[in-house]
């Protein structure tokens, strides 16, 4: 099984966690597939904290084209499980010891390397 780990920033996550917004518009920098996993975390992009909110989605479906620019994909989830961790503040999520250049990650991996520092 293949996760994506990708970042989210409050507003679309809340969106996603709500059930209001079934897709996600990303660049394709990782090959997104039907049938691989995504996993989202909530974070303060200026800060890098991992708020504790993350959310598990099935692709079902990659939309490319039809007036997408080239490199963006539209991500169907379906299967969407929503998670909170009690996580203090002062904690981060080291994101930088994902291998970015990876395409895939597995979910053992992932554990592993996405650790509360």
């Amino acid at each position: 099984m293949c996760v994506h780990l990708l970042k989210s920033d409050p507003i679309p996550f809340q969106d996603v966690w709500s059930g209001d917004k079934l897709c996600e518009l990303r660049t394709n920098d990782r090959n997104f597939e039907k049938g691989q996993w995504v996993q989202m975390f909530e974070t303060d992009i200026n800060r890098q904290v991992f708020t504790g909110r993350m959310i598990s989605g099935l692709i079902s479906h990659v939309q490319r084209g039809y007036g997408l620019q080239l490199d963006m994909v539209a991500l169907s989830l379906k299967e969407i499980s929503r998670y909170r961790t009690p996580i203090p503040r002062q904690f981060y999520v080291t994101f930088h010891q994902v291998n970015q250049d990876s395409v895939f990650v597995s979910k053992k991996q992932a554990q592993k390397e996405l650790q509360i520092v």
